[in-house]
């Protein structure tokens, strides 16, 4: 066995190899270029998203914490009733009682008159929205990836 025969034929596969290589960079350099493309798009997209979730959290404490305080009083009141009442006819002496019915009236009105729901719809809607957005981006980058790849 010559050496220098086993030299060579390390060296020819080497550079076989690094044809490879050759052939293969430009692939790469065009996914990181498309990849780099497709953050511009989806990197705001996405913060938009999360910027949705967070306007929709903030309405719903918002209108929720508004009836919180209703449904506190209203509980209450009915504690306070059950605890007076024998457990035969419960149900109509709740209903009967009149820290009970104000307090059932008060609800009504903070849930009807201060907890719209309306910004709670709205911030839904607009999160929907956003997220097909980034969606489609997203799926528009990866075809364009697995093409290129």
């Amino acid at each position: 066995m010559n050496v220098f025969s086993e030299i060579v034929k390390g060296l020819d596969w080497l550079g076989k190899e690094i044809v490879k290589v050759g052939d293969f960079l430009p692939k790469v350099v065009t996914l990181v270029e498309d990849v780099e493309a497709d953050a511009q798009t989806v990197l705001p997209e996405l913060v938009t998203v999360i910027d949705d979730v967070g306007t929709l959290a903030e309405a719903v404490v918002t209108d929720s914490g508004a009836c919180m305080t209703a449904v506190e009083t209203l509980y209450k009141a009915i504690e306070a009733e059950v605890s007076d009442i024998s457990s035969s006819n419960l149900s109509a002496a709740i209903a009967s009682a009149p820290d009970v019915v104000s307090a059932f009236e008060a609800f009504i009105t903070e849930v009807t008159t201060k907890g719209t729901w309306a910004d709670v719809l709205s911030a839904i809607s607009q999160l929907a929205t956003d997220y097909d957005t980034l969606g489609t981006s997203l799926k528009t980058a990866v075809a364009q990836l697995e093409q290129d790849a």
